[in-house]
């Protein structure tokens, strides 16, 4: 996998309708893949929900993560109870669920083939550092509120403000990724492994 460090704005992100409202895709794996046909592996978006009550795409062949990042929304899967989310926290279903949603909201989106790759999503806060476990890992740190540095190489880090994202791809085993939040912003980091031959079972 070739090592990829791209810092990533909303006015380049491609933008598109769905029943409910528009989404935006930030990126998408591999990177000539396809929503609209649902060939790719994994896809990052944020998505608006202009309606008061909608239902989602049935995608049945991937796990989703969901988060609000502006309002609040209750989620019901296959006629179960309903489920409250508040902002800025993860939820994890099935994308081949009945699923369907009260409230409008503004949220961010990781779709993950079944079988092909993992991945999760985490609310970001203060400063940390990590260090890459090999190159089949990606990341993504998304600004939607504020201003986060993250120091990837060299001395200086990439700053992000409101509506940027910064996606990390095939970066060495040991690498080092440092970020830092600064005061009033709300981020989130994703995840994502891609299985490969080398991957016990």
């Amino acid at each position: 996998m070739n090592m990829e460090i791209k810092k990533i704005g909303r006015d380049a992100c491609r933008v598109s309708s769905w029943s409910g409202g528009t989404t935006t895709e930030f990126s998408i794996a591999p990177e000539n893949g396809n929503y609209q046909s649902r060939d790719f592996l994994w896809r990052l978006s944020s998505a608006t929900v202009e309606l008061e009550e909608s239902t989602f795409t049935s995608l049945p062949d991937f796990d989703r993560i969901i988060l609000t990042l502006e309002g609040e929304m209750d989620i019901c899967h296959d006629g179960g109870p309903w489920i409250h989310l508040e902002e800025f926290s993860p939820h994890r279903f099935d994308g081949a669920s009945e699923t369907r949603s009260r409230g409008q909201v503004t949220d961010f989106n990781l779709m993950l083939r079944k079988g092909a790759c993992t991945g999760d999503l985490e609310v970001l806060s203060g400063s940390g550092s990590e260090q890459t476990e090999d190159v089949y890992r990606t990341l993504f740190f998304y600004c939607h509120e504020g201003r986060m540095e993250v120091l990837v190489s060299g001395p200086e880090p990439v700053i992000l403000d409101e509506g940027q994202g910064l996606l990390l791809r095939g970066l060495p085993s040991g690498s080092r990724i440092a970020y830092e939040i600064k005061p009033g912003t709300r981020a989130v980091k994703a995840e994502i492994h891609e299985k490969h031959e080398n991957d016990k079972n």
